[in-house]
């Protein structure tokens, strides 16, 4: 009997080479593989857009960090800025952007951050 159960790697991040990982898109674009650096933007737009009080959501935190990472210029159409953003090619997507999310934060640190200690310690007396 073969050891399947032995066998993949499971739980273990894989190395960021040139070829793009995973199941290839029904869309024209290829997308990025999700780096270190990648990783750290991820980190920083939940620190500053997700992880508030504010209790952004996940899908705009993610436009948040968009904007502010992976804005190449921007110009003015009628007195109003608009941004340039860099291709789609170049950008990582929402399902990503979630996935890290999902992976690397748990329900009771989310929960803290966006509540406060004292209401989140009331959310699980109650739960």
């Amino acid at each position: 009997m073969p050891d399947y159960h032995r066998s993949g790697g499971k739980g273990k991040d894989k190395s960021a080479g040139n070829k793009k990982r995973g199941r290839p898109r029904k869309t024209q674009n290829t997308g990025i593989n999700v780096d270190e650096s990648t990783k750290k933007i991820f980190r920083v737009a939940l620190e500053k857009y997700y992880l508030t009080t504010m209790e952004n959501s996940l899908s705009d935190a993610y436009k948040m960090m968009i904007r502010e990472f992976y804005a190449k210029d921007f110009y003015y159409e009628n007195g109003i800025p608009k941004l340039v953003l860099e291709d789609e090619d170049k950008l990582p997507t929402l399902t990503q952007f979630k996935y890290w999310y999902q992976k690397e934060y748990d329900v009771q640190h989310t929960t803290v951050a966006r509540k406060g200690r004292v209401k989140s310690e009331e959310c699980y007396c109650r739960g």
